[in-house]
């Protein structure tokens, strides 16, 4: 079964939304969705933030299911703005571990001595799918190396020093441990992203934007929202007493909202907006479409 894991439990229910799941079951505390497409049965996870989650997670799933490919999906930053921008698709060749240092031992900067090697990289044949997906559905895409680590970079400098050091155009959190967790166990890997921020001075700064965007909109139209200070989600009370039934209303709109219950939000439902801009300001009216069905409703 060809695995698609995400650090974003949010981005799993957009996923997941597309089609009708047929079951799931949870593997150390962690749920494993399937699904079937296209005659190919499809397993979606929430692997976690950090290095440590993410190998324990993935190796519980491969230890306890037949995996024959791991899909790497999500949002990642890019380090050079004239080559990937915003929106952008970015299909990962190769991933590297930024943050791994044995250099005090000889070693280069990103090298694990015990696999003997520094670079992962994704699945020849998977990469030529991704190619060809990409041109049939019209996606901007761009291609090359990913660096992973477990900071969150916002800082120009730091990107450039990056960038240059590791020969790499994009940056995340996860994707190299996950290769580095595939090399291991032998499975075929590829990572495929969204580009929604540049690694520079601004990172936060888009984001803030976005969520001043939604939070300003959607109370505007009367949603009750829990505005945070960081973070990179609203939490917004769901218009019937329900969110799971709520969220399931939303779709018909072409709303994936996510219910908060397991998040300690019973009744709202959470909007991720570490997206583009522009994403979020095309999702506004869907959303005032949905609140005045409701207000008739009532």
């Amino acid at each position: 079964m060809i695995l698609f894991v995400n650090t974003d439990m949010n981005s799993i229910y957009t996923m997941l939304g597309k089609y009708i799941y047929l079951r799931y079951k949870v593997i150390d505390g962690t749920p494993v969705y399937m699904a079937k497409i296209n005659k190919q049965y499809i397993l979606f996870a929430n692997v976690g933030q950090t290095k440590v989650e993410i190998a324990r997670v993935i190796s519980n799933i491969i230890n306890d299911l037949y995996i024959s490919a791991i899909i790497v999906t999500g949002n990642e930053a890019s380090l050079n703005p004239n080559y990937a921008k915003v929106g952008d698709l970015a299909i990962n060749t190769s991933m590297i571990e930024y943050d791994v240092d044995y250099t005090a031992a000889g070693f280069e900067k990103g090298y694990i001595p015990d696999l003997n090697r520094e670079i992962f990289y994704s699945n020849r044949k998977l990469i030529n799918y991704a190619v060809k997906a990409a041109r049939i559905n019209e996606y901007d895409s761009k291609y090359g190396r990913v660096i992973s680590g477990d900071s969150f970079i916002s800082d120009s400098y730091k990107a450039e020093v990056l960038g240059n050091e590791f020969k790499a155009q994009f940056v995340d959190n996860e994707s190299a441990i996950l290769g580095e967790l595939a090399f291991i166990y032998k499975i075929p890997i590829i990572s495929i992203k969204g580009i929604s921020n540049y690694a520079d001075d601004n990172a936060l700064k888009i984001y803030k934007e976005n969520r001043d965007i939604l939070y300003n909109e959607l109370t505007k139209y009367g949603y009750t929202i829990t505005k945070p200070d960081g973070a990179f989600y609203l939490f917004v009370k769901a218009l019937d007493s329900d969110a799971v039934r709520f969220s399931e209303l939303a779709k018909k709109y072409e709303l994936l909202l996510v219910p908060s219950d397991s998040f300690g939000y019973p009744g709202y439902i959470r909007i991720a907006y570490c997206v583009s801009k522009k994403q979020i300001i095309n999702s506004l009216p869907a959303f005032k479409k949905l609140i005045e069905e409701y207000k008739e409703l009532v």
